[in-house]
């Protein structure tokens, strides 16, 4: 009977650590999100697999900060395929339709500011991985094709934009 106990205690602790562990490992605690949106790994897959598998839970977007999902954009599997696309327009339009965390960015009053904050960031960095220069041509795209930003700069913003490209 000690024995029967025992071990379904054991199994109930078990069961309790693995659901923390999943928990944890989502970045999710029982204020919101926390640290940063992981999508799965997409080797091998179809371009229609990794965009409905790329899919980020309306609840988890709704949580997350602009910060968290500048770099959910930035993260997004196939921003590279996008990114050499000749046709910066084409390439929003892509990454609208199949970019959850982009869409829910761009709603978002903050929007430009968080784009900019991170590209000011990586720009002022001189020591920038060529992964992070890259990351600085993405944000460029973005700040500069996003139709919702177009007329929104300052003289300010737009001649710091310039000096960099």
């Amino acid at each position: 009977m000690k024995k029967k106990i025992l071990q379904s205690f054991s199994i109930v602790i078990l069961i309790s650590i693995v659901i923390l562990f999943i928990g944890i490992g989502n970045g999710k605690d029982a204020s919101g999100f926390e640290g940063y949106y992981e999508y799965p790994d997409t080797k091998g897959m179809s371009d229609l697999l990794i965009f409905s598998k790329c899919r980020i839970p309306e609840d988890t977007l709704k949580v997350m900060t602009d910060e968290q999902l500048v770099q959910a954009v930035l993260d997004f599997p196939r921003l590279m395929n996008i990114r050499f696309s000749p046709i910066a327009d084409y390439d929003l339009e892509s990454l609208k339709r199949n970019s959850d965390a982009y869409n829910e960015l761009i709603s978002r009053a903050g929007a430009k500011d968080a784009l900019f904050t991170r590209f000011k960031q990586l720009r002022d960095n001189e020591e920038r991985t060529d992964d992070e220069t890259m990351t600085l041509y993405d944000l460029y795209d973005i700040l500069l094709h996003e139709r919702s930003f177009r007329g929104t700069f300052s003289e300010e913003e737009m001649e710091y934009l310039d000096s960099w490209s």
